[in-house]
C-alpha cells in the first residue's frame, strides 16, 4: 500500500519493483494448486459485545430497483463467476497466494469471434472434496484508448471497453509503464487483491459484532458498510489485436480494473506505517483512515505477526492500492517482508477501531533498560 503523489509519483514500493519483481514460482496449466484447509482464527479478540444494530432490511415490496443505468461488472460482462460473491467457505485459502502464481485455465469452447483479449480471473473448484484454486481465461473483445486515468508505482491505467457479444463495460486498463512484465506478475497483483478483499470482509464481520452506540457513530458504522475493493482481473493481448490506440501499441498483459473516477487519496503509507498526514479529499476520508488502520492491525495480529496489510489508496470508499508485506511468502511486488514486521509494532499508532477490536496497544514501547 504510499504517500500521495503526483500522477509519475513512485513509492518506496515502486522503486524497489522497477528493478526486480519478487517472483512467484509459476504453476504449470495442468497443474492443479490444491489447499489443505485451516481454520481462520482470531486469537487474542474477546467474545463480541452487544452489537451496533444494523439498518432494517427492507421488504420485498420496499426494495429499490437497480439504477437503470448502472454499469455491468467485469465478471458479468466477461461471464465469468466472482469468488468473493461465491464461495465463502473456501475463501480463507488466500493466504496461501503469495506462495506462488495459480495455474491459468483458458476456456477455448467459448472463444468468440474476432476476439482480441483473454480476461482471466479467479475461480475456486470442488474436485472430489478437494478444493483448486486457478485463473479462468474468456477471449472477448476490447478497444483501448489513450484516455490516461492514474499513474502509481510505475504503472499508469487508461480508459478501455470490454465487449462479449451484445455486452460491454467500460474499465481501467493498467501496466507497467514498459510493457515489460510477464502474464505471471499481473496474475500475482491479482492474487493479492484478492486476499486483500477477503481480509476486509472478515474485518467487517469481527468488528460488526462489536460496534455499539456507545463505542461508533452512524457515519462510521455506514463506512464500514461502503468500504470495499475496486473489482480487479487481469487481461493478455492477442497478438495483432486491431483496437487499440497506437500510443498504446506495446501493451501486452495488464490489470483490468473497474473504472472508479474521483480525486484519489492516501489511507496509509507502504513504507512507513505512522499516521498518514496526506491531502483530504472526501467527506469519509477521517473514518476510513481510522477502519484502514484497524484492518492493518488486525492482519497482523491475526496472521501471527507474519504478515499484514498497508499502502491503501482510494477513490472514497473504494480502495484502488494495497501491499501485502508477508515475512515468509513473497507476494510478487510491494512486499518488504521482515523489515515491514519488525518495524510495524514499533510505528503504528493505536486508533478508537483497534481499541474496539481489544487489540495490543502499539505502538509497542521497548523496555526502559535498568539503571
Amino acid at each position: 500500500m504510499k504517500g500521495y503523489h503526483s500522477d509519475s509519483g513512485q513509492s518506496a514500493s515502486a522503486r524497489s519493483t522497477d528493478t526486480q519483481d519478487a517472483a512467484l514460482p509459476e504453476d504449470t496449466a495442468t497443474q492443479a494448486f490444491t489447499l489443505q484447509m485451516e481454520p481462520f482464527g482470531i486469537s487474542g479478540i474477546p467474545e463480541p459485545a452487544e452489537p451496533h444494530d444494523a439498518p432494517e432490511e427492507e421488504s420485498e415490496g420496499e426494495a429499490e430497483d437497480a439504477p437503470a443505468n448502472a454499469q455491468p461488472t467485469i465478471h458479468e460482462v466477461c461471464e465469468m463467476e466472482n469468488p468473493l460473491q461465491g464461495v465463502s467457505e473456501h475463501l480463507n485459502d488466500s493466504k496461501y497466494f503469495g506462495k506462488q502464481v495459480l495455474p491459468v485455465v483458458v476456456q477455448h469452447q467459448f472463444i468468440i469471434p474476432d476476439s482480441d483479449v483473454t480476461i482471466f480471473a479467479l475461480r475456486c473448484d470442488m474436485i472430489h472434496d478437494v478444493v483448486t484454486w486457478s485463473f479462468q481465461g474468456k477471449p472477448v473483445r476490447i478497444t483501448v484508448t489513450n484516455e490516461f486515468i492514474h499513474s502509481w508505482d510505475f504503472r499508469s491505467s487508461f480508459q478501455a471497453t470490454i465487449t462479449n457479444e451484445n455486452c460491454s463495460v467500460v474499465v481501467a486498463v493498467r501496466s507497467f509503464h514498459h510493457h515489460d512484465r510477464p502474464l505471471s506478475t499481473y496474475l500475482g497483483i491479482a492474487q493479492g487483491y484478492f486476499y486483500a478483499a477477503v481480509e476486509l470482509d472478515g474485518f467487517r464481520d469481527t468488528i460488526e459484532d462489536k460496534m455499539t452506540f456507545s463505542n461508533t457513530t452512524n457515519t462510521e458504522w455506514d463506512t464500514l458498510q461502503q468500504l470495499r475493493f475496486q473489482e480487479n482481473l487481469v487481461g493478455m493481448m492477442h497478438e495483432g489485436a486491431p483496437n487499440v490506440h497506437p500510443a498504446l501499441t506495446g501493451l501486452s498483459c495488464f490489470t483490468a480494473e473497474e473504472l472508479v473516477e474521483g480525486t484519489r487519496e492516501m489511507y496509509s503509507l507502504d513504507a512507513c506505517f505512522k499516521p498518514c498526514l496526506a491531502p483530504v479529499h472526501h467527506h469519509l476520508s477521517r473514518p476510513i483512515r481510522l477502519l484502514l488502520g484497524a484492518l492493518s492491525h488486525w492482519t497482523y495480529e491475526t496472521s501471527g505477526h507474519t504478515r499484514f496489510l498497508a499502502g491503501f489508496q482510494g477513490v472514497g470508499p473504494v480502495i484502488t492500492e494495497v501491499v501485502v508485506h508477508d515475512a515468509n511468502d513473497p507476494w510478487t511486488i510491494g512486499n518488504f517482508g521482515q523489515d515491514a514486521l519488525r518495524r510495524f509494532p514499533k510505528e503504528y499508532v493505536c486508533g478508537k477501531f483497534c481499541d474496539i477490536l481489544a487489540l495490543p496497544e502499539l505502538p509497542r514501547r521497548s523496555p526502559s533498560p535498568e539503571v
